[in-house]
């Protein structure tokens, strides 16, 4: 058994080196701080950056494989897009019900997949998917379950964009991976895409002269023969 001696020359021998140590660090860094500390719980961060990375690969090969196969199973990237009633005769169009009804769908049920990995809440999202903040707050939900609902919403959101892009660079493709070459009305939208962005990024222009520039967008699109290829642009801005 060590002596009190022993042990009191081993504290202060570990109380002197510690000081050394902190001297140390702090002529060669410059300051004096817990560097030790500092490093060793970078150590957390980098599992954590690291297991995200493996995460987004994996998401992204899982996005790859299901939107190869609802291109070869005849999915188009429109249909993740949500229906836009200009392109219909009307409302009551039979077209325009079946697109937002599988949108829609879709959507919600990319919702549920998400609300069914329980990293949202611990309250089961769904049955109050399409309550507003106005009808939680009167059936007694907390702040957070709305915050988690509008996250829940927002990854929907973005889910459905990344899958209606990948289909969209799948579409643009041959079956050997290489561009597709675009069509006149095509290039004629896209400069007309480019014309409107300007406009709607003009902040000094009146309101009254910025629709007019607008509508005269809309027109020409129609005297090219453009008209639908500049809608579907300009309704993904």
């Amino acid at each position: 058994m060590a002596k009190k001696a022993d042990v009191e020359r081993d504290d202060n021998a570990q109380a002197t080196l510690d000081v050394v140590k902190g001297e140390l660090q702090q002529a060669v860094y410059g300051i004096n701080a817990d560097v030790a500390g500092a490093f060793e719980r970078m150590g957390d961060v980098a599992m954590c950056q690291s297991k995200a990375k493996q995460a987004e690969a994996a998401y992204e090969d899982s996005l790859s494989e299901y939107c190869q196969w609802l291109h070869d199973h005849g999915f188009t990237a429109s249909q993740y897009r949500q229906a836009d009633i200009r392109k219909f005769a009307d409302k009551d169009d039979p077209a325009y019900k079946a697109h937002k009804a599988f949108y829609d769908d879709a959507k919600v049920n990319y919702a549920s997949k998400l609300a069914a990995t329980g990293e949202y809440s611990d309250v089961d999202l769904m049955p109050l998917y399409s309550m507003t903040k106005k009808a939680l707050d009167a059936a007694g939900y907390a702040k957070r379950v709305h915050i988690a609902l509008v996250e829940l919403k927002d990854d929907a959101n973005q889910g459905m964009r990344k899958i209606r892009e990948r289909l969209e660079t799948l579409e643009s493709q041959d079956e050997n991976g290489n561009p597709v070459a675009k069509t006149e009305a095509q290039r004629d939208a896209a400069n007309l895409l480019a014309i409107y962005k300007r406009r709607m990024a003009d902040e000094d222009m009146p309101a009254d002269e910025l629709k007019h520039k607008i509508a005269n967008l809309q027109n020409t699109a129609v005297e090219q023969e453009c008209e639908l290829e500049y809608i579907a642009l300009i309704s993904e801005v």
